[in-house]
């Protein structure tokens, strides 16, 4: 499964975005912005859910349990009614405390959000399942897992730079780096 075709988005974290030194809540309210954004550049004319939506959507989800899935990463996700389409961002952080399940510092978030209300709501279920079990896979640390070590070298060499087009080569073919 390709990725990138879901990827809305690749921004690395701005203070100058904050008014004040930021918090989970504040990530999750310029995630919403950010893909909002992304979702009228590709939709001019839909009627889509505004960036309030979906951050609420991703803080409602986040207060149920923590989407700090440990190693630095967070894939926060959920479902909103109104979406066209399953949508995938890339926000890089310098370091936020999201009460991971390991206590690090997250730097990379994933966020994923789906349609809620489709016709064919299975075939979108299982896409979603399949991102996220995509998205969980590529990023884990260990033996044999190249790919996150390739993402790591690719975010620690671009600081200041983060290139949307080479981060979505990087999610889609970054499998090709495993030692197996």
């Amino acid at each position: 499964m390709e990725l990138s075709k879901f990827l809305l988005f690749v921004e690395e974290y701005n203070q100058n975005n904050f008014q004040n030194i930021s918090s989970k809540m504040d990530i999750f309210n310029h995630i919403g912005e950010l893909f909002y954004k992304g979702m009228r550049e590709k939709y001019p004319r839909k009627n889509l859910p505004s960036s309030e939506t979906i951050a609420n959507a991703l803080i409602e989800r986040e207060n149920i349990v923590t989407t700090g899935v440990g190693q630095g990463i967070a894939l926060p996700n959920t479902k909103i009614k109104g979406l066209p389409e399953i949508y995938l961002g890339a926000y890089i952080l310098p370091g936020i405390d999201w009460n991971a399940i390991d206590s690090q510092l997250v730097t990379l978030v994933m966020p994923v959000i789906a349609p809620k209300d489709l016709p064919n709501k299975e075939t979108y279920l299982k896409k979603h399942l399949n991102v996220m079990a995509r998205l969980s896979d590529l990023l884990k640390k260990g033996p044999g897992k190249r790919s996150r070590e390739k993402i790591d070298e690719y975010l620690n060499l671009s600081k200041n730079k983060i290139n949307q087009k080479e981060f979505s080569y990087l999610l889609d073919y970054s499998d090709q780096f495993r030692n197996f």
